[in-house]
């Protein structure tokens, strides 16, 4: 969940 560069939106998508 890297929030700092991932968009609000895409944040909770379980990226790590």
């Amino acid at each position: 969940m890297d929030a700092t560069t991932r968009p609000a939106v895409v944040i909770d998508n379980g990226t790590g």
